[in-house]
């Protein structure tokens, strides 16, 4: 019913990409995927080049294309190239030990436009604490492709001079992209610590989450089909948005006169699994879902 002609093409800058409970270690080992990512340390750079086949690591640090001061921070994942706002964290469980800056050291970033050359992009996504505007801005050549775009966004500002969701947001609709959705939104507790109760639901202040850009309405109908069938795909195996996934058929269909909305409706009525041709690999729904799990 849907057919890629290679497989997805996802950069992922910010994220663990070793071991097998690594995001996109079920798609890349199925075939469906090659993984893009970035290692700067030398060390680890070589580690990563044992991943094999479906992984190209690249020796850069994802950024404005500018040099700028690395700061390692106590919980590594909330390390930076941007300075921890004490005056922020200072009053906030947790967020004063975890993200108190152990060294800091000089590197040199490139833009990501550099980085990539000529590759064009099925999903980017991006977690790097609190440089998501900047790395964006300098990516003119990757966004004019329309990939959907997977960001991690602050609404409180944790690291100083940096942009919070409202810019992103406003930045990114400025591009051609509108907003998918925003992944479940994680919380800050305020000090003093009163209560122990952190799963509730009533405590705490919004923090970050992770938003989910596509091409806006006029820039999909842009897009040629191979595009559309791509974005369908990751709406479908990787999102679980399957209305967005059947407006993206339905245009397909209206554009080049095909029926992938009536198949796709069939199939789900009468619960006949799916095709999905990605390359050389042929995948049968629902049963890849089986062995990954769907985030949102």
């Amino acid at each position: 019913m849907l057919e890629l002609t290679s497989p997805l093409l996802i950069c992922d800058i910010g994220a663990a990409l070793h071991g097998e409970k690594a995001t996109w270690h079920h798609m890349v080992e199925s075939g469906c995927a090659t993984v893009i990512g970035f290692e700067p340390e030398e060390k680890a750079f070589a580690e990563l080049q044992k991943l094999g086949d479906g992984y190209e690591i690249l020796p850069y640090v994802i950024a404005d294309g500018k040099p700028g001061t690395f700061h390692l921070n106590h919980f590594a994942e909330t390390s930076s190239l941007l300075p921890t706002n004490r005056d922020f964290v200072k009053r906030y469980q947790a967020l004063p030990d975890l993200m108190t800056t152990k060294s800091r050291s000089p590197c040199e970033t490139k833009t990501l436009d550099d980085a990539l050359g000529d590759r064009k992009l099925d999903l980017l996504k991006v977690d790097v604490q609190g440089m998501t505007l900047p790395l964006l801005e300098h990516a003119p050549k990757v966004l004019a492709s329309y990939p959907l775009i997977e960001c991690e966004v602050e609404f409180q500002p944790l690291y100083k001079d940096q942009a919070l969701f409202a810019e992103v947001d406003q930045f990114m609709r400025s591009q051609g992209y509108m907003l998918l959705k925003l992944q479940p939104p994680k919380p800050i507790y305020f000090e003093p610590k009163t209560f122990a109760d952190g799963n509730n639901p009533r405590l705490g202040q919004t923090a970050w989450s992770d938003a989910i850009y596509v091409a806006d309405h006029d820039k999909i109908d842009e897009l040629d089909q191979q595009q559309l069938e791509r974005l369908v795909v990751l709406s479908l195996l990787w999102y679980g948005c399957y209305d967005f996934a059947c407006s993206l058929m339905y245009r397909i269909d209206r554009r080049f006169g095909t029926d992938k909305l009536l198949r796709f409706g069939e199939a789900m009525r009468d619960g006949t699994p799916l095709s999905i041709t990605i390359g050389d690999v042929t995948l049968t729904l629902p049963s890849f879902w089986e062995n990954m799990e769907v985030p949102g």
